[in-house]
């Protein structure tokens, strides 16, 4: 079971990768995601509501991209978005692009974490809160700080 689910636009998927590697590697904990795409719309529900009924956390990968949402009841990410609040599943948004939520984003979920996800300082605090979350301590965290890379540790 993967407690922690992950909501993206496919054409953020570099990014939101990234962010994903990162998180598994710092708490040893994997991500629910939806890698290569699932084969047909109620496959893709039943899986998807399967996912987010067994997690405890949905991060929701917010981008320009939700601003041309023009259905908001036939887009995949609302609708996963929308199940987990009913659910009464912890929703963190991360911020990917600096973007600023739409008014409907506002309207329906302004009061939702918000996490800038070009910060790292802001990704090691929503690391740290994942880790007190779930329960769970962050894992090599003495050799992930002492890294030259642009990771978040």
């Amino acid at each position: 079971m993967n407690r922690i689910f992950i909501s993206y636009k496919r054409v953020d998927k570099d990014n939101v990768f990234k962010i994903k590697d990162q998180i598994e590697s710092a708490l040893g904990e994997k991500c629910w995601i939806d890698l290569e795409g699932i084969e047909s719309d109620s496959q893709f529900k039943n899986v998807i509501i399967k996912a987010i009924n067994e997690c405890e956390i949905i991060l929701f990968m917010y981008s320009k991209a939700h601003s041309k949402i023009v259905d908001f009841e036939k887009d995949w990410t609302i609708r996963e978005l929308n199940f987990a609040s009913s659910k009464n599943k912890r929703i963190v948004f991360v911020n990917l692009d600096g973007s600023p939520l739409t008014d409907e984003f506002v309207f329906d979920y302004g009061t939702k974490q918000q996490i800038d996800g070009q910060s790292n300082d802001s990704l090691k605090r929503l690391v740290q809160d994942l880790a007190k979350w779930l329960r769970v301590k962050v894992v090599n965290e003495e050799k992930k700080v002492g890294r030259q890379t642009n990771e978040f540790y």
